[in-house]
C-alpha cells in the first residue's frame, strides 16, 4: 500500500485513503465553522443596526419618542427574524453534517491543481461501485498528493464572512460615533426597546432624578421636590401639580436652584394658600425638552384631637356656681379651674396642651401635659393665670403624638379669653386737698369704696412720716360690694411736733385669693401746727363734719331724679368733667378792686398762707381747725411700706361717676347765696380790742390791723381789714 507523510502528524507515514478522509473532515469541520460565524455575524449587523435606527427615530423623527405601539412592532419584528435566521443558519448547521461531496466540491475550486481527482475518489468511495484497484490507487495517490501540498483551512471561502463581518463593523462604528457626538444621550432610548421598561424619551436637557417621587405625606404638612439636570440646563425650571378633585390643573411653580450655576433644582408643594397639603396630587417636572415621570402624593390624614367640652371652675371665693361649655372656645374668670374633655382620630400616645399669642403663632413654652385614656379620650386640667406684665395667652390647641412619633402639622386652634378680677375703686371725698393741722385736730374722713366684681376687703387709712408707715388703720373689714365711710382721724396719738409732715391715703382691698387687688387715694399732705384749745378742735370738727353731711345730702337728691330741687338750686346741668385727685384748681376771677387772686390751693390771707379760723395765723398763734397748702415731696419709703397703685381718675365707670358727683356739688355750692353771719351773743362776744367776756376773756394785745374786713356775703374788703376787736358785722363783716 501507498503511504505519505501526513505534516500535521510530526513525519509520521499514512495510507493514502486515510490522509484523503482526514483533510475532507478538516475540510468539512471548517465549512460549518464558517457558516455558523456569518450568520452569527449578519444577526449582530441586523440587531445592532435596529438599536441604532431606533434610537435615531426615537430622538429625532418621531417628536416625543416613538409611541408604544411601534415599540412593540419592532420588537416583535425583530425577534422573529432573529429566531428564523438562528434557526436556519445557525442551528440547521449545528444539527447535521456537511457533506463529503460538498466540502470536496469546496476543496477543488479553491485548489484547481486536484483536476477532480478529490470528486472522483468521494463519489467512487459513496458509492461503492466496483472499480480497478489500480485506477482508485492513482486517483488516491494524486488527490492525497495535491492536498499535502494545500491548507484545507485556507481553501475554504471566507469572503462572505469577512464581507458581513465589515457590515457589522460599519454599524458599529457609527453607532459608537452617535454615542459620541449625539446632545442626547442614546442610553433611555436603548431601554425604550423594550416597551414593558418605562423610560422617558432623551432629551438635550436630561432630569437625572426627581425625589422623593412618589411619597406620603401627613395633611398640612409640606413637600419639598428636589430635582437633579444635566446636559443643557434651562433657565427655567417648572414644577407643574394637579390635585385629586381638579381644582388646579398642571398649576405651575417655579423651582429655584441651589446656587448660581447648580444643576440642582428644588420647589414646595405647599397646598392651597400655603397652608400645607389637604388632598391627593399628582406632578412632574419640566426642564426645557425634558419631562420627568408623573409622580404621586398621597396626603393622610395626621392623628388630631376635637376638644368636646370645657368645664370652668372659679375661684371658692367668687361664690359663683361651675360652668359647663360644649366646644373648645371658653371666657372664665382669672384663677378658674378648667377641665377639659377631647378625643382624638386615632390611637395616639400622648397628648399636650400649648398656648399661643396669636392664632398663626408659634406656641409660647407655656405647656400643660394631659391624660390619655384608652389611646383616644384626653383629659386635662389648668389654672387661668395672667402673668406678671398683666397679658395672658389668648389661644390653645392640643398637639397629639402616635407611637411612631407622627404628630399633627397644624393642629386645629381655640381661643380663650381670661376675665380680670379687677381691682376696687376708693375716692376721698373729704379732705380734697393738702391741709395744716394742729397736733390735736381731729380730721373728719369721708370715703367711698366699691369693688366692680365681687366683694371689698379690707379698707385701710395709712399714715407716713419721714418714710415710714406710722400708722394703719383699718376703717372697714370689707364683706360687700360698696362701703361709705365716715371717720374721725385723731392726730393727738400720735405724739406729733409742730413742723411736722405727714403723709396720707386711704387703701381698699378686694376679696381676689391668694392675692387681693389693691388699689388706693392720691396721698394727700398734713402740716403740723401748734396745739389748739379742745374747744377749737371740736368747733371746726362739728363744722367740718356739717359740711360732709351737707355733701351727702346733695349727691343723694342728685342721684334720685325724682327728688324736689334743693332750695336756691337752679335747673338740672349735666355734670362737668371731674378733676384728677390731687389737680390743682383753676384760678378764680380777681376781684374788682385789682387785688391778686389767692393762689391754688390757698384761702385768702395776709400773705397768701390758707388758714382756717383755728388755724395758725402771721404771728405764730395755733388754731384747731385744718387749712389747705401745697403738697411737700413725698419722703423717701422704706422696704416694706411702698404704696399700693393709686386710683387713676381716668379708671372705671364707677370712678368717674364719684368724681363728676364731686364736681357737682362744688359747683352748686358756689353758686349758692351765703347766709348773713349771725353776731356772737353775750358770753362769746368779742369785744374791741380782741377783748373776751369772762371765762374766755383775751387781753389786748390780739387785735388785727385794718385790712381784714370782710363785705356781705363772706366776701373781703381789699387789705383783708379786719374791725377792731375782732367783731363780726352784720352779713359776715368783720
Amino acid at each position: 500500500m501507498s503511504t505519505i507523510v501526513d505534516p500535521s502528524s510530526n513525519a509520521q507515514y499514512v495510507d493514502f485513503a486515510e490522509y484523503v478522509d482526514f483533510q475532507l473532515q478538516k475540510a468539512r469541520q471548517q465549512i460549518r465553522t464558517t457558516d455558523i460565524l456569518r450568520a452569527g455575524t449578519i444577526a449582530a449587523a441586523v440587531v445592532v443596526g435596529y438599536l441604532f435606527l431606533f434610537v435615531v427615530c426615537d430622538q429625532w423623527v418621531v417628536p416625543g419618542g416613538l409611541p408604544l405601539s411601534l415599540r412593540w412592532v419592532g420588537l416583535l419584528g425583530l425577534l422573529g427574524f432573529l429566531t428564523g435566521w438562528i434557526g436556519l443558519r445557525i442551528g440547521q448547521p449545528l444539527l447535521r453534517r456537511v457533506g463529503m461531496l460538498f466540502a470536496a466540491k469546496e476543496v477543488e475550486l479553491a485548489e484547481p491543481a486536484l483536476r477532480s481527482n478529490l470528486l472522483n475518489w468521494v463519489d467512487l468511495q459513496e458509492n461503492g461501485r466496483p472499480t480497478n484497484p489500480d485506477v482508485l490507487r492513482a486517483i488516491e495517490r494524486q488527490a492525497a498528493v495535491q492536498l499535502s501540498k494545500i491548507n484545507v483551512a485556507d481553501a475554504i471561502d471566507h469572503r462572505p464572512l469577512v464581507q458581513s463581518a465589515f457590515v457589522l463593523l460599519g454599524i458599529v462604528v457609527l453607532f459608537c460615533g452617535y454615542f459620541v457626538f449625539s446632545p442626547k444621550r442614546p442610553g433611555p432610548s436603548l431601554w425604550r426597546v423594550f416597551p414593558l421598561v418605562d423610560v422617558k424619551p432623551p432629551t438635550r436637557t436630561e432630569i437625572l432624578s426627581v425625589k422623593p417621587g412618589d411619597t406620603k405625606v401627613l395633611a398640612r404638612n409640606f413637600v419639598d421636590v428636589e430635582a437633579d439636570l444635566s446636559g443643557t440646563i434651562p433657565k427655567q425650571v417648572r414644577l407643574l401639580f394637579t390635585t385629586a378633585d381638579k381644582k388646579f390643573r398642571d398649576e405651575t411653580i417655579v423651582m429655584q436652584p441651589d446656587a448660581e450655576g447648580s444643576v440642582r433644582f428644588r420647589g414646595r408643594l405647599a397646598g392651597e394658600n400655603g397652608q400645607g397639603l389637604l388632598q391627593d396630587l399628582m406632578y412632574r417636572i419640566e426642564a426645557g425638552d425634558a419631562v420627568s415621570l408623573t409622580y404621586r402624593v398621597t396626603v393622610e390624614q395626621p392623628p388630631s384631637a376635637r376638644v368636646e367640652g370645657v368645664e370652668l371652675a372659679p375661684p371658692s371665693y367668687m361664690k359663683l356656681p361651675n360652668e359647663s361649655i360644649s366646644g373648645g372656645t371658653f371666657t372664665g374668670w382669672e384663677g378658674s379651674t378648667v377641665r377639659l374633655k377631647a378625643t382624638a382620630n386615632g390611637p395616639i400616645k400622648t397628648a399636650m396642651i400649648q398656648f399661643l399669642d396669636e392664632p398663626q403663632g408659634k406656641p409660647t413654652g407655656e405647656e400643660v401635659s394631659a391624660k390619655v385614656n384608652r389611646e383616644r379620650n384626653i383629659e386635662a386640667e389648668w389654672n387661668l393665670e395672667i402673668r406678671e406684665d398683666g397679658t395672658f395667652p389668648n389661644y390653645y390647641r392640643i398637639q397629639v403624638t402616635t407611637e411612631d412619633g407622627r404628630t399633627d402639622p397644624a393642629p386645629a386652634v381655640h381661643q380663650m379669653t381670661i376675665r380680670r378680677d379687677q381691682p376696687p375703686t376708693i375716692v376721698l371725698l373729704s379732705p380734697e386737698r393738702d391741709l395744716e393741722a394742729p397736733t390735736n385736730a381731729v380730721i373728719p374722713l369721708l370715703v367711698q369704696a366699691h369693688d366692680p366684681d365681687f366683694e371689698l376687703g379690707p379698707v385701710t387709712l395709712l399714715v407716713e412720716k419721714s418714710g415710714k408707715i406710722i400708722q394703719r388703720e383699718v376703717l372697714s373689714e370689707g364683706k360687700q360690694r360698696a362701703v361709705q365711710l365716715q371717720y374721725d382721724w385723731m392726730l393727738a396719738p400720735l405724739d406729733l411736733k409742730p413742723d411736722d409732715d405727714l403723709t396720707f391715703w386711704i387703701e381698699a382691698q378686694d376679696n381676689r385669693q391668694p392675692r387681693r387687688n389693691r388699689r388706693a387715694t392720691t396721698p394727700l399732705h398734713v402740716h403740723i401746727l401748734a396745739p389748739a384749745t379742745p374747744q377749737e378742735v371740736q368747733q371746726q370738727l362739728a363744722e367740718e363734719k356739717q359740711k360732709q353731711q351737707q355733701q351727702l345730702a346733695e349727691a343723694a337728691a342728685n342721684q334720685n331724679p325724682d327728688a324736689a330741687p334743693m332750695p336756691n338750686e337752679g335747673a338740672e346741668r349735666e355734670p362737668m368733667p371731674a378733676r384728677p385727685p390731687g389737680e390743682q384748681p383753676e384760678p378764680q376771677e380777681p376781684p374788682a378792686d385789682g387785688a391778686q387772686p389767692p393762689k391754688p390751693n390757698e384761702q385768702p390771707g395776709d400773705d397768701g398762707k390758707s388758714k382756717s379760723p383755728t388755724g395758725k395765723n402771721d404771728d405764730g398763734k395755733a388754731g384747731t381747725g385744718t387749712s389747705e397748702k401745697n403738697p411737700p415731696a413725698d419722703p423717701q419709703k422704706e422696704p416694706g411700706d411702698e404704696k399700693p397703685e393709686l386710683l387713676s381718675p381716668n379708671g372705671d365707670d364707677d370712678q368717674k361717676a364719684l368724681e363728676r358727683l364731686i364736681q357737682r356739688l362744688k359747683e352748686k355750692e358756689e353758686q349758692k347765696p351765703q347766709p348773713p353771719a349771725e353776731q356772737n351773743q353775750p358770753g362769746g362776744e368779742k369785744q374791741p380790742g380782741g377783748e373776751k367776756q369772762p371765762g374766755g376773756e383775751k387781753q389786748p394785745g390780739g387785735e388785727k390791723q385794718p385790712g381784714g374786713e370782710k363785705q356781705p356775703g363772706g366776701e373781703k374788703q381789699p387789705g383783708n381789714q379786719k374791725q377792731p376787736g375782732g367783731e363780726k358785722q352784720p352779713g359776715g363783716e368783720k
